[in-house]
């Protein structure tokens, strides 16, 4: 970890009265504490961090940052939140470091989207991105702390359960490049009951990404889906658009939907990706048109989007003798089948 302890309470707004000791880094988990790991005893529904404060010490916790006093005063910083604490931190990290940030958002194919996008970068230097779906106030943090200097890119994906939280991930993340997939009615329960009401605010929690993009920033929108393009009124940023039917930036064209894979062209070049169904020629347009502004030729995405192959449980092809399993049964929204 490349910050003081004075540094980390200053981020946390916190108060502590306790000695120095030498940080390693930050967790969540006492699971998976390591020693000299500062703890955040995060408090959910169906859990509270509090009770694993001595165990995180007994395994070596350098500090633990708990919203009451502990029988630890030398190693405890005091907050009001922890997990608003664990974003201040983060949010301080981001800032020391000189990379291109891209945050994938939607409603479905955002995972794909950010596994298409990070092979891509990967070629021009070191890129990171977010572990499986840390897409939470909890795993985008995470994944801010895993960065380092030798970085040149991350690639995260930003999720919601209600209003505000993509908000504060993205003043974490600090993103110079937004993505949006799609818009579909997903996470009905959280942002209203009504059909209608739920899709205008969806479209406005998806929407605050975009908000906070500036006019040195690129966002990326769907141009097929109608309710994506209203955000792309709202944002400030400059606006690129892909599609299969509208016209766009990057409008793949000579669809051909296999059962093995998909081909399309885009700008006189043949693309081949081993992923299946048009949603994947939306999530591989997306990779292409953020590759394209980073710089990336389209001969390599497409050697590159030719070898790959998309997540576990994704539209995956098995075999077993002679039978073919299309294998798409991770857990989804509705509109994603």
């Amino acid at each position: 970890m490349d910050l003081s302890i004075d540094e980390v309470v200053e981020a946390l707004n916190g108060r502590f009265n306790g000695r120095t000791y030498p940080i390693r880094g930050v967790t969540t988990d006492t699971r998976e504490m390591r020693k000299g790991d500062i703890f955040f005893a995060l408090k959910g529904p169906n859990f509270d961090g509090h009770q694993f404060i001595p165990e995180a010490i007994e395994k070596g916790a350098s500090y633990v940052v708990s919203e009451q006093t502990t029988r630890y005063p030398d190693r405890t910083i005091v907050v009001q939140d922890t997990l608003r604490a664990l974003g201040d931190l983060a949010k301080r990290r981001r800032r020391m470091f000189d990379l291109k940030v891209i945050a994938v958002t939607g409603s479905n194919g955002k995972t794909t989207t950010k596994e298409m996008i990070h092979a891509i970068l990967s070629s021009e230097g070191p890129a990171h991105k977010s572990q499986s779906s840390y897409n939470n106030l909890i795993g985008v943090p995470l994944t801010v702390f895993e960065l380092t200097a030798a970085h040149r890119f991350a690639v995260l994906e930003l999720g919601m359960n209600k209003a505000g939280e993509i908000a504060r991930e993205t003043e974490i993340i600090r993103p110079d490049v937004g993505v949006l997939t799609n818009i579909a009615p997903a996470h009905i329960g959280p942002l209203g009951s009504l059909p209608l009401g739920s899709l205008s605010n969806i479209i406005k929690a998806k929407a605050e990404l975009f908000d906070r993009l500036g006019k040195n920033h690129t966002a990326f929108i769907n141009g097929d889906d109608t309710r994506a393009m209203k955000v792309a009124e709202r944002t400030r940023a400059r606006t690129c658009t892909f599609s299969v039917k509208a016209k766009s930036d990057y409008r793949a064209t000579r669809l051909k939907l296999l059962w093995d894979r998909t081909e399309f062209s885009l700008r006189d070049m043949r693309f081949e990706i081993h992923a299946l169904g048009i949603e994947n020629v939306y999530n591989a347009l997306a990779a292409i048109g953020v590759a394209d502004v980073c710089g990336v030729g389209l001969h390599v995405m497409e050697k590159i989007l030719r070898d790959f192959r998309p997540p576990h449980l994704r539209a995956t092809v098995q075999t077993r003798g002679e039978v073919t399993i299309i294998n798409d049964s991770y857990n989804s929204n509705p509109s994603s089948l």
